[in-house]
């Protein structure tokens, strides 16, 4: 065991002088450039390809209307969510019509709130969404909110147009993506295999195109994983950056965006990061006590790259080959913390045993896997500040999206190796709060055209730097496949 003081909750707290070279670049990536409008016209080019910012340009040149639009989404789900169950519950018609109506209006009048006015975005359901029942993927919850989550008012207060919760596994737990309770979701690429899981109904969604942002959470892979799966993009935040007011006090668990583009992706994560109340937020206050805060986000890395066309080319790359020791340690202490933390009495037979060992570990065990995690952290460090090292690039997952076995549908599947493989290369991130994002970048066509993912992660904070190697590899990939049942919002 090594000589370490047991690591909770996975924050690095940055050095003086890290903090002056970071606040320096703040000035030249504020994400007060992206929202709430995009305001230099060198941006507006670079995010042409978004499907957010093309429904703002079709609604302001009165191209599009925002009810146009909503009823499109609503006609999608009543078609496609008895099919792959994307959704967990029933959309609140009135209420979405009415937010459409009232961002229509807006325009009309000359005076839309943000980019994001009239635009459809899904919430994974482990928030709450005022007039919905949070379920977190189980039977067992019936209380309507009565208000939103911090996220989803960040949205709202924007004119975004709140659809749904977005069907999960129970609790959160398997990054396979079945759960028995929704019956769902299923791959968007074709329904006989599995989405990824746990924000397997985000991810869906996006990939059929019903809207171009949905937000996810992610413990175990639970965003990155059903990107990859269901090929989409998909970021999973450093641990903090994303400040949010439910009940998620887990040290794994990082806010996280899907999108249609990076552009999307990028825009969904702008709004997420903005800044936050130091005197209120659980984060700023582990960090420095809330005096200042932890780092502003910022993606400097991205937006001083040259043009929009610019890709790996324009990068001055090295390669290197690094081994991270006691690896196989590390991998065991993220699954003996994540089952602890996640270790529930009312779940599914599957969750149950999923998660069962987790209710029997020992306050040694615990602080045992806490010391591993501090080692891990010093080393990653390490990597990062002093190998010289920007970003870590490996697939997302070491398989394409798995087939849904035939005894599942009603148990749920229950397969320790499967749920191991599939975290072997996203585990890292939830362990030591690092920032990833799962990237489309082809076909398996030997798995009926499962989509193929590779992960781009770097260290705490340096979101902007994944932000701007995926950009750079969206540009290498072309235009890629839909699935068949995609609809197309413009």
């Amino acid at each position: 065991m090594p000589e370490v003081v047991p690591l909770h909750h996975p924050i690095y707290r940055m050095s003086n002088q890290e903090v002056k070279e970071y606040n320096e670049s703040i000035e030249t990536g504020s994400i007060d450039r992206l929202i709430p409008f995009i305001k230099d016209e060198d941006l507006k080019e670079r995010f042409k390809d978004s499907t957010v910012v093309k429904l703002y340009d079709a609604y302001v040149s009165k191209k599009l209307s925002p009810v146009a639009t909503i009823n499109k989404v609503l006609q999608s789900i009543e078609e496609l969510n008895p099919i792959y169950k994307p959704f967990s519950a029933k959309p609140l018609i009135a209420e979405i019509l009415k937010q459409a109506a009232d961002s229509e209006d807006r325009y009309l009048d000359g005076k839309p709130l943000s980019i994001f006015d009239g635009v459809p975005v899904a919430f994974k359901d482990m928030i709450n969404i005022k007039g919905y029942v949070m379920s977190d993927g189980s039977s067992c919850k019936t209380k309507v909110a009565e208000s939103d989550d911090l996220i989803v008012k960040r949205f709202r207060d924007l004119g975004a147009i709140i659809l749904p919760p977005t069907t999960m596994t129970e609790g959160g737990v398997t990054p396979i993506g079945y759960s028995v309770y929704p019956k769902g979701p299923f791959n968007p690429y074709n329904k006989n295999h599995y989405s990824g899981g746990s924000s397997g109904g985000s991810a869906v969604a996006v990939a059929l195109g019903i809207c171009p942002v949905a937000i996810g959470y992610d413990g175990g892979g639970s965003v990155r994983t059903p990107a990859a799966l269901s090929g989409v993009y998909g970021i999973a935040t450093g641990y903090g950056r994303i400040p949010f007011s439910s009940h998620l006090s887990s040290t794994m668990i990082k806010s996280g965006v899907f999108g249609e583009s990076i552009a999307d992706t990028l825009l969904g994560y702008a709004v997420m990061a903005r800044d936050v109340d130091l005197e209120n937020d659980f984060f700023s206050k582990m960090y420095d006590g809330g005096v200042g805060g932890f780092p502003k986000a910022h993606l400097t890395a991205l937006l001083k790259s040259k043009d929009s066309d610019s890709d790996l080319s324009d990068l001055t790359i090295g390669v290197k080959n690094f081994k991270i020791p006691n690896i196989k340690w590390a991998r065991l202490s993220h699954a003996l913390k994540i089952s602890n933390e996640f270790a529930s009495a009312n779940l599914e037979p599957n969750t149950r045993i999923t998660v069962g060992v987790g209710s029997m570990l020992t306050a040694v065990e615990i602080l045992s896997a806490e010391k591993i995690r501090a080692y891990t952290m010093d080393w990653i460090r390490k990597v990062f500040k002093d190998g010289g090292i920007d970003v870590i690039f490996t697939p997302t997952v070491p398989l394409t999206a798995p087939k849904v076995t035939p005894g599942s549908l009603e148990t749920g599947e229950s397969n320790t190796p499967l749920t191991v493989e599939l975290c072997k290369y996203i585990f890292l991130g939830n362990f030591l709060g690092l920032p990833g994002i799962a990237n489309p970048i082809g076909f398996d066509e030997g798995n009926d055209g499962m989509p193929i993912s590779a992960l781009v992660t770097g260290f705490q904070w340096d979101e902007d730097k994944v932000f701007r190697v995926s950009a750079a590899i969206e540009k290498l990939g072309g235009e890629r496949k839909r699935p068949s049942d995609a609809v197309a919002l413009i």
